[in-house]
């Protein structure tokens, strides 16, 4: 009479196995899937940084309180051009201090400020602002850990954000009037410098 064999379901060997390959798999992808989930949100922080500053363009004077919400109108237009998303993305009713315009996702903070004007520098009458755009995460754990600096008198930089560690809207946000380039007699490469609060910014 044939004996009746066991299912391998049965066998609590067979459930170790199983869960040590699923485990094994979970280590391999997990990483994976955590490393592209922070280029996405890097990514789409980096977009909306660069469409901020492109909004706040060829303003015929200083950009005014009552001018901000014709930058946001095209900053939204802008992103429909490019496809950005941007459905998440809300302002801040009061504006940081020192800044025009603070905007937040679900990730990143997004701020529009006057660049400071050169200590040496003697602006012409009449002259208009030149303006700059940084994005910074909004907590210091999640998957966006980068910031980014873009400027329309200065190049597009970004960190990772491991110095200074700016985050949220409190004293570890980056400050305007600290995010050029300090001067410097000792040579910077021109792919990266020191900002005057110090952090290293790689240009690109």
């Amino acid at each position: 009479m044939p004996v009746a064999r066991w299912s391998p379901l049965a066998n609590p060997a067979a459930w170790y196995a199983a869960f040590g390959v699923a485990v094994l798999a979970a280590t391999v992808w997990l990483p994976y899937l955590t490393a592209e989930r922070t280029a996405r949100v890097e990514g789409r922080a980096d977009q909306i940084a660069g469409l901020l500053l492109e909004a706040a363009r060829d303003f015929p004077d200083a950009i005014e309180p009552a001018d901000v919400d014709h930058v946001v109108a095209r900053l939204f237009a802008l992103a429909a051009r490019d496809g950005a998303h941007v459905a998440d993305l809300e302002r801040h009713r009061a504006p940081l201090p020192g800044t025009l315009l603070v905007l937040e996702n679900k990730h990143y903070l997004f701020q529009l400020a006057a660049s400071p004007v050169e200590a040496q520098a003697v602006p012409s009458r009449g002259a208009v602002p030149s303006y700059q755009v940084a994005a910074w995460p909004v907590r210091d754990f999640g998957p966006g850990h980068s910031a980014f600096f873009v400027a329309l008198d200065a190049p597009r930089a970004y960190t990772r954000n491991l110095t200074a560690g700016y985050v949220g809207t409190g004293e570890q946000r980056p400050r305007p009037e600290r995010l050029h380039r300090r001067p410097s007699s000792t040579f910077e490469p021109a792919k990266s410098y020191r900002s005057l609060d110090d952090e290293r910014w790689i240009v690109y």
